[in-house]
């Protein structure tokens, strides 16, 4: 049986990919940094490697030349370098076999990795050094590395409870029973959306689940209404009848023409606290900067088919997110986010069945202090909330008479600026480029929902802000910037889906001379 190493830092990727190599005929190997790889390479020589191109502590494509080297099959696969160039240098300069672009089939890319590989034919063992006792040199700190579906299932969850199809993309359909209904994620505050089967649910899921103390929400009160207009008192001269404003007082040339017209005011953003909304790319962002604009308290609910995600708020500031899929809850956000160990895991799994918060149990245990712990939480929170911005389909409401949550960590992060920064770290440039209007002008709104004053912007990006009055193209503003074109795009779909500027239809403005 031929060996596969695997080289991914998302432990349940490639915790599914090792299954699916076994059942093709391949003794699979899991390792999740660069390093890691480079010790097993010393050790032993495998027949094929299957390399994530990101990995956190070097560049997969240095990784990809070591292994060729030392004549190791390789493929390469990612989700961040994606497109027909990265493709390209992988196979033709870094010797990558193939190149899998995320998210694709497990099963149809083992297919592939496994003809390239030519599976059936019997090839030589490399030899393994062995150490005093017959043993290979470092078994007892691989944990079990020996074999992948052992260890497996002392380190991971059992494979139904890992596969999410849509943080991974691997299979057609999920094979995780369907999440409860929405009630169930935020009727009570001591409820949780129960885990699949396999994991322990904990009280509440994401930072809400894993918190402090903290005051309840309350329904903000109503806007008082404006007081009357005082009433003049009538002078001794009669009232002079009210001017005529049907035409100006004065003609002035091209008084008609769009270039003398005000921009018209932006449409208010009606929080959809009675019925839900159908969501479109850049509807949540707008929702947070009005919540955040009228300081209001309760909870965005977003609910796509059976995915359901929540973002709490108090006073326009977010407070915590909260989300059924399996790689949005805290055991394994922590995992991925590399702060939970492999081998504390299953220590973990005892203290959450015994009814201990995770949050407290990640303590307790000493695998974070409560400082560690607030830093997680918070990139959860940036996590979840992101995830939100470029949803098209399903619905959103804004919940005010939430019920109180027990248990929350202290936290309170300022929307507008989160939800900007999520414009500059999540979206592609591909991505970038298709929700940008080339065709049209930008133009600063004066009501918008957030104010720049609001944002850390970066000097470019107030240069671009400054900059977009309507008379300028998009490529005009990206090169007054400064930006980089990713950068530059980023800010102008970020402004535009906070309700800072308006793509509108330039206008032909011609000086005719009679």
């Amino acid at each position: 049986m031929r060996t596969l190493l695997i080289v991914d830092d998302n432990v349940e990727l490639a915790s599914l990919l090792a299954v699916v190599a076994e059942v093709h005929g391949f003794s699979a190997r899991m390792v999740h940094t660069g390093k890691d790889a480079l010790a097993f390479l010393d050790q032993q020589v495998p027949e094929a490697a299957l390399v994530d191109l990101l990995l956190p502590d070097m560049a997969g494509q240095d990784l990809l030349r070591d292994l060729r080297d030392k004549g190791v099959i390789t493929f390469a696969m990612s989700g961040v370098f994606c497109g027909e160039h990265f493709a390209k240098a992988a196979i033709e300069t870094h010797g990558a076999r193939a190149y899998f672009e995320k998210p694709f089939t497990a099963r149809d890319a083992m297919i592939k990795v496994a003809a390239l590989v030519e599976v059936s034919c019997p090839s030589p063992v490399s030899p393994v050094p062995t150490g005093p006792e017959g043993d290979p040199p470092g078994a007892e700190q691989e944990a079990g590395a020996q074999d992948a579906p052992q260890r497996a299932d002392r380190l991971l969850p059992p494979l139904e409870a890992m596969v999410s199809t849509e943080t991974t993309g691997i299979f057609a359909k999920p094979a995780i029973p369907p999440p409860p209904p929405l009630e169930a994620l935020v009727a009570d505050s001591d409820a949780a959306v129960p885990p699949p089967e396999s994991e322990p649910p904990p009280p509440d899921s994401g930072p809400a689940a894993d918190s402090q103390p903290q005051a309840g929400v309350e329904e903000p009160a109503p806007e008082a209404a404006p007081p009357p207009e005082p009433e003049q008192e009538s002078w001794s001269a009669p009232t002079l009848p009210e001017p005529d404003t049907s035409e100006p007082s004065s003609s002035l040339p091209f008084s008609g023409r769009d270039v003398w017209a005000a921009p018209p005011p932006m449409r208010v953003m009606e929080i959809p606290a009675e019925s839900p909304v159908p969501m479109v790319p850049g509807l949540a962002a707008r929702l947070l900067a009005t919540i955040a604009e009228r300081r209001a308290s309760g909870e965005l609910r977003l609910k796509r088919g059976d995915v359901l995600k929540v973002v709490g708020l108090k006073e326009g500031r977010i407070v915590f997110a909260a989300s059924n899929l399996g790689a949005e809850r805290l055991p394994r956000f922590s995992l991925r986010a590399g702060r939970l160990p492999n081998d504390r895991l299953s220590a973990l799994q005892l203290e959450i069945r015994k009814g201990v918060r995770t949050q407290e149990a990640l303590v307790s245990l000493g695998i974070l202090n409560q400082t560690e712990l607030i830093d997680l939480l918070e990139q959860l929170i940036r996590e979840i909330t992101w995830s939100l911005l470029d949803v098209e389909g399903g619905d959103a409401q804004f919940v005010v008479r939430a019920p109180e949550r027990k248990g929350l960590v202290p936290l309170a992060l300022e929307a507008v600026p989160l939800v900007l920064d999520g414009y500059r770290k999540a979206f592609t440039l591909v991505r970038l480029r298709e929700l940008v209007e080339e065709s049209k002008r930008y133009v600063q709104l004066p009501d918008a929902a957030a104010t720049a004053s609001k944002l850390h912007l970066s000097p470019g990006e107030t240069t671009l802000f400054a900059a977009a009055d309507g008379s300028k193209t998009v490529e005009d503003l990206v090169l007054l910037s400064e930006l980089g074109e990713r950068e530059a795009l980023a800010a102008l779909v970020g402004f535009t889906h906070l309700g800072l500027l308006e793509a509108r239809v330039a206008a032909n403005r011609r000086i005719v001379f009679a």
